[in-house]
């Protein structure tokens, strides 16, 4: 073969094989994208078959069977030993806390408890004010009861998970719903490894899913009286946590405002504008609204003025979530300076109708007036007069929950998902790493509707978590991967809540929220209109359970004793390695178990029995001797540590010093001293 014909046939060649290896390589990535798309499909699937399931279950919430069945009929994730727990195999997850090693490897030895033939009921601390640390709350109890139905799903769903994902080298991770009002339900049932902490309210899977892609400005007032009774760090707790709860479907900015505004600046967006919600951005805004304090004067004027600037710089260059728009203003205050409360109401009206003419974009503004001594007036008309959602918050002294009264922007928004075209949203978070296994995961969420009411009303929200490591498998790319953080906004950003509600509909939102005080007068007589929002309570209310835990058996017992394990085995173990304990935890746990067993020995000669059933008073989370053991024992093992002293009464004398603790690990982690606590007429109770 001559020179030439040689090249030509090795050029030849060389583009044949070439081009071959492309055409593989983009027939192997296309088959990749093909079967991401399957599994990513069957993850919205699977959130939408579960909201159906919450919905049957809340449909049949006031029949005598579901009351009946629901007496000691789930487990606590704080006291209850569930009856088919076993030890985690590490194949299926690894337990940092129990393993001991500190990196999640696991030693070999031990693990977790937990049971995949049953369900666990989670609560906020806030709401465990019943019987052995369930809820006393009406709603709250049938909420437990009607979850509980989910149960024989929920198991059946997790076998079949582990047939899918295991073609994959995969397992499956948890399924739950977490309810409006703070209950949350999860499928497999583990151990809270610190009670009483979680609330799916606050999550972002739960904001994500109930109220859709949003723009978000959240607007802090910063001027001198700010500073009264930690109001200004009640507005920044309040202000971050909702800033954690945003998703990469979101666009956010927080404006500070005293005599002057100023826009939080951290880069990563338009300039003077919205940025995305990203981990990273969110990470930023929090340590920038850690460093904002009290002074000053009070200008609601350029407050708004700045707020709805930096809205319209963002939507023009089209770098905003192209969906709603919620504007959380908090103040404590009147106004001192610049204009008065009708031209901020001018400016507010008029900047709201510019940006729904030139873009098609709904904005709500929410107004919360802070503290008992609070301007309420100035605040609640800018709500009235634009539209919107106003509440008064108390100190967070006097038992005020900002957070909790913030998040009520959700549930307007929650409104435009329920049915028509945003039917079956779904939403999916940003890949996060797994607290208790430190695996990378996302998690897919669907809204939950109560649909006997027009226009439905929000439940809770569904989520079922995902691990990563399929999707990495399948596609060979890191779950925090630019590309796999695309696909996750692209499913999250699908549709936009369509709000076309009437003032009747928006006046009954109000109502919910805040009770008649709350409302703007917008329905006239107000009866029927809201009545048809309003979720009508069952007749059998009254016949609501008050035992629910099927056992308390691990009752003040420490996460280590309920939870860690040997592998095989069946109960927790005391021969596992035990991670956070120290002698300086012990003698602080002794010595504030001796306080209360103090107390305990005082009401004791007082009252003896549990008022509302005759049972000792031991035998309830809600008194003082059950508290001495468990803060004793708790803070002990667990290493807790001090964050505040108090004197705790009894009968309005003062009986002893108390430590409030952190980082128990028992359902006694942050003890306070509480001047009413509910179930029993005696004050100065120590609650979880």
């Amino acid at each position: 073969m001559r020179p030439f014909q040689l090249l030509g046939f090795g050029v030849g060649l060389g583009l044949g094989l070439g081009l071959g290896r492309g055409f593989y390589a983009q027939a192997a990535s296309a088959e990749a994208e093909a079967r991401v798309s399957e599994i990513l499909s069957k993850m919205q699937g699977d959130a939408l078959a579960f909201r159906n399931e919450v919905e049957r279950a809340h449909a049949g919430r006031c029949s005598a069977e579901t009351l009946s069945a629901c007496y000691m009929g789930s487990s606590s994730d704080c006291s209850s030993v569930f009856p088919g727990q076993v030890c985690m195999e590490p194949g299926e997850a690894v337990i940092a806390a129990c393993a001991g090693s500190g990196d999640g490897s696991g030693d070999g030895a031990c693990n977790a408890l937990w049971d995949k033939t049953s369900t666990v009921v989670k609560i906020p601390s806030a709401l465990a004010s019943g019987r052995w640390g369930a809820p006393s709350d009406p709603e709250a109890i049938e909420t437990v009861c009607y979850t509980r139905d989910l149960e024989p799903y929920l198991v059946e769903k997790y076998g079949e998970d582990e047939l899918y994902w295991g073609r994959y080298g995969a397992r499956p991770a948890w399924s739950y719903f977490g309810a409006h009002n703070g209950v949350f339900r999860q499928a497999p049932a583990n151990h809270a490894e610190q009670c009483g902490l979680y609330d799916p309210r606050k999550r972002p899977w739960f904001v994500a899913a109930s109220s859709g892609p949003k723009d978000v400005v959240l607007v802090i007032d910063t001027s001198g009286s700010m500073s009264e009774y930690g109001r200004i760090g009640l507005a920044r707790d309040a202000a971050k946590t909702v800033v954690e709860t945003l998703t990469v479907a979101d666009r956010v900015a927080v404006v500070a405002f005293n005599g002057a505004a100023e826009l939080l600046n951290i880069g990563g967006g338009v300039e003077g504008g919205l940025v995305r919600a990203t981990q990273s951005n969110k990470d930023a805004l929090v340590r920038e609204i850690d460093r904002l304090e009290a002074n000053g004067a009070t200008n609601f004027h350029a407050a708004f003025d700045l707020t709805f600037a930096s809205l319209e710089r963002t939507i023009r260059q089209e770098s905003s979530s192209g969906c709603n728009v919620a504007v959380l203003f908090l103040t404590d205050g009147e106004i001192t300076e610049g204009q008065g409360p009708a031209e901020v109401i001018g400016l507010v009206n008029l900047q709201t109708e510019r940006i729904r003419q030139a873009y098609g974009r709904t904005t709500y503004v929410f107004t919360y007036s802070l503290g008992f001594d609070a301007d309420v007036d100035v605040p609640k008309r800018i709500a009235c007069e634009t539209g919107g959602l106003w509440a008064q918050v108390d100190d967070a002294v006097f038992g005020g929950d900002l957070i909790a009264a913030m998040a009520g922007y959700y549930k307007l928004f929650a409104l435009g998902l329920g049915e028509g075209g945003n039917a079956d949203f779904t939403a999916i978070v940003e890949p996060y790493q797994d607290f208790s296994t430190g695996k990378m995961a996302t998690t897919v969420s669907a809204p939950v509707y109560d649909r006997t009411v027009s226009p439905p009303t929000l439940l809770g929200v569904v989520g079922i978590d995902t691990y990563m490591d399929a999707l990495e498998t399948v596609l060979g790319e890191d779950a925090s991967s630019s590309s796999m953080l695309n696909r996750f906004v692209a499913l999250s950003t699908a549709r936009c809540p369509n709000l076309e509600l009437t003032g009747c509909e928006v006046d009954a939102l109000r109502f919910l929220g805040g009770g008649e005080r709350a409302m703007c007068g917008s329905c006239g007589d107000g009866g029927e209109s809201i009545a048809n929002i309003v979720p009508q309570k069952c007749a059998t209310a009254s016949d609501l359970p008050r035992s629910l835990w099927a056992n308390v058996d691990n009752e003040d017992k420490s996460y280590e004793e309920r939870a860690c394990c040997q592998l095989g085995g069946t109960e927790a173990s005391d021969s596992c390695p035990v991670v956070g304990r120290n002698r300086v935890g012990a003698v602080l746990g002794g010595v504030f178990g001796g306080i209360v067993a103090l107390i305990c020995a005082c009401l004791c000669c007082c009252t003896g029995k549990d008022g509302d059933n005759g049972e000792p008073m031991n035998q309830s989370n809600n008194n003082i001797g059950g508290a001495g053991a468990g803060a004793g024992a708790g803070a002990g093992s667990a290493g807790a540590y001090p964050v505040a002293q108090g004197t705790i009464v009894a009968q309005g004398t003062p009986v002893a010093q108390g430590t409030i603790v952190q980082g128990s690990g028992t359902a006694y982690d942050g003890m306070k001293i509480a001047s009413a606590p509910p179930m029993s007429d005696v004050p100065g109770l120590v609650q979880n």
